[in-house]
């Protein structure tokens, strides 16, 4: 295979793609100038900032009155984090205190964006045929993960059809499933109730119609606070949120019964939830309401690439990544001390830490210990801690299972025992036995919802979505749940959830199946039967090829260990690995460099997004493929001497 598609077809798309990618880029370039970023650091977007004064808010109309506003922002108290009432930022106050600006300035913006990038496209479809160009430009740009992926849909292995397609291995949802979902969503009474109230048709809170946070309040109560039995009584709640402190391991008191919607939503209240359109809408709420442009945010690495542009797009938040002692056992308190001071010397002010659990791409669960510890670290520093749980409904076993089974025992020791001298510490396995672990530490995945006892606070903020446990992301529906009451009036009032509100008819189809408790009960169950298969199928394969992995306890990847096929441990090597599967192979994979790893060779596969039939030809692929690296030096590898993989 060529290192390009040779069809014209596949030139015109990398052509199209790489030249609008880069008028994007030089039409979003307005948002650095100097008058965008006060603009945007100062009031909202497409908005007109406000001067303001004793008595009066008017608009600004000079460049002094924005030096001044500017200054008596970064000068006021609310700002800092050591002050007692920080915990919005001053975009939130400035959004609480002033009036939008009017809807035809807002208006004539987006039409001078939506005019630049027509331009654009009509410069694209002039200049589509030009080999020579497109092939220039993608040699210079970042074009290759949109050639990826077009390969992946238009060209998707099929077992009979097209056994010799491209396979994608590198996104993050759950296909297995859809079927059942789609059986459960096509019944004749919820697509009725979803279009038969007229609310659907109007304007509303764009946090989210009432039925929905309602729904969502009690689906949030049952699956992740209650779920395992009731927690123990209020006046103990304290007490046990000490035990860590004082060595105390005893179970908290759980209760059977079952759990009604009305005592479900005195404790999950719907005004403390909000609906937007993905995760990635709810964590720029997060960011641009209690954050400042500059301030940073501390994310334990390895980690989900796109956080990155999630902070910085909107928000102006810089992510900090952080290495651990073990990754896998999640950030210790000397590991956030060394982070900290690390970005405190780069000039930075970390305003926000941000925990994945289960973790992604590790695919592993963080002790509930380990999120309480990280918790009472960020708050000692009036730091927001958002931990975002998309992953939580696809864990491999059920809640009270132990975390690592037996099976992934197996399969860790025999890995192990191949390659003694592997010493990453991603691979290091938990100590199930250990007698200083907390007895919720035993029992799988556990919300922060259910580990603080539901008592979030002003700064620790839960996020969740439909994309990963329901293999639902087309829906796009993320749940934010904050207890801040400051933040969420300020969301309110600021308006800036009207970009990324979920849209009524789909909100009512969320109310109906996230309050169908038979239907989700049988259809986690299936859900862990068929990511367990698949899981299976990838790691059985793996353990054949003697290649490391980290054995997963939730989510929908595992995370490899290639480095031993690298020449030299460099992430220049990885990529021309990651080229060598893709051109050889046919399979994309997600490359640790992009997620932050510091150890070049690692790579996530996501056994998910395939059937179990692909996934097995994806397999035999890699293992016909790394056996022939291994077997030769790296100069040899050609056309030739690769072929017969497919």
């Amino acid at each position: 295979m060529s290192s390009r598609p040779s069809s014209s077809r596949l030139w015109t798309i990398e052509s199209t793609s790489t030249l609008f990618s880069l008028g994007v880029f030089v039409v979003s370039a307005r948002w650095f100038t100097k008058k965008e970023r006060q603009r945007r650091a100062l009031g909202l977007w497409g908005a007109n900032p406000k001067y303001i004064t004793d008595n009066t808010i008017a608009p600004i109309t000079n460049d002094q009155q924005l030096a001044a506003l500017q200054q008596q922002s970064s000068s006021s108290p609310s700002r800092t984090n050591n002050h007692p009432d920080a915990i919005i930022g001053s975009r939130g106050v400035l959004a609480m205190e002033t009036s939008r600006a009017s809807y035809l300035e807002d208006f004539m913006y987006c039409l001078h964006v939506r005019c630049s990038i027509l331009f654009i496209c009509l410069f694209v479809y002039s200049v589509y045929s030009n080999t020579f160009i497109s092939k220039l430009i993608t040699d210079l740009t970042f074009c290759s993960s949109i050639l990826y992926f077009y390969c992946m849909v238009q060209n998707a292995c099929d077992p009979i059809r097209n056994p010799a397609g491209h396979i994608g291995m590198c996104v993050a949802e759950n296909k297995l499933v859809l079927d059942v979902l789609a059986e459960r969503l096509m019944q004749i009474g919820t697509a009725t109730a979803a279009f038969s109230d007229s609310t659907v048709y109007c304007y509303n809170s764009f946090l989210g119609l009432p039925v929905a946070r309602d729904a969502v309040a009690y689906f949030l109560a049952k699956r992740f606070l209650f779920h395992g039995g009731y927690p123990h009584p209020p006046n103990q709640q304290q007490s046990h949120l000490n035990n860590h402190n004082n060595n105390n391991t005893s179970t908290p008191p759980m209760a059977t019964t079952e759990l009604e919607p009305s005592v479900a939503l005195q404790h999950i209240q719907p005004h403390h939830v909000a609906l937007a359109s993905g995760c990635a809408a709810v964590l720029h709420y997060l960011f641009f309401i209690l954050g400042e442009a500059g301030d940073c945010c501390l994310i334990p690495a390895p980690y989900y690439a796109a956080f990155d542009s999630h902070m910085k797009s909107l928000a102006g938040i810089i992510p900090f990544g952080f290495q651990m002692a073990n990754a896998t056992l999640g950030p210790t308190e000397n590991d956030l001390n060394l982070a900290f001071i690390e970005a405190m010397s780069k000039g930075l002010t970390p305003k926000f830490i941000l925990l994945t659990n289960p973790n992604n791409p590790l695919g592993v669960i963080y002790k509930p210990r380990v999120l309480r510890d990280t918790i009472e670290w960020a708050r000692k520093r009036n730091i927001h801690t958002i931990v975002d749980e998309i992953h939580a409904l696809s864990t491999h076993y059920h809640e009270g299972a132990p975390t690592t089974t037996a099976a992934a025992v197996t399969t860790a020791t025999a890995v192990a025992s191949s390659r003694r001298d592997f010493q990453n510490p991603h691979h290091m396995l938990h100590n199930l036995g250990s007698n200083n672990m907390d007895s919720l530490d035993n029992m799988g995945f556990q919300s922060v919802v259910k580990v603080l006892n539901n008592q979030l606070g002003n700064y620790v903020h839960m996020v969740w979505g439909l994309s990963k446990g329901f293999g639902a992301s087309g829906l796009r529906v993320g749940v934010l749940y904050s207890q801040n009451e400051m933040f969420m009036k300020a969301l309110l009032a600021s308006n800036v959830s009207i970009f990324s509100c979920v849209s009524g008819p789909i909100q009512y189809v969320i109310s109906e199946l996230l309050t169908d408790d038979a239907f989700i009960d049988r259809f986690l169950e299936e859900s862990r039967e068929r990511l367990r298969r698949s899981y299976e199928i990838c790691v059985l394969k793996l353990e054949e090829m003697v290649v490391p992995y980290v054995p997963a306890e939730a989510g929908l990847f595992v995370y490899v260990d290639f480095s031993s096929l690298l020449p030299q441990k460099t992430f220049a090597w990885e990529q021309k690995l990651g080229e060598l599967l893709f051109q050889h192979a046919r399979v994309v994979l997600t490359p640790g460099e992009t997620q932050q790893e510091r150890t070049p060779g690692m790579f996530r596969i996501c056994y998910a997004w395939v059937s179990p039939e692909v996934l097995e030809i994806a397999m035999e692929r890699l293992s016909r493929l790394i056996g022939k690296i291994r077997r030769m030096d790296w100069s040899d590898l050609n056309e030739r001497t690769l072929g017969g993989i497919l």
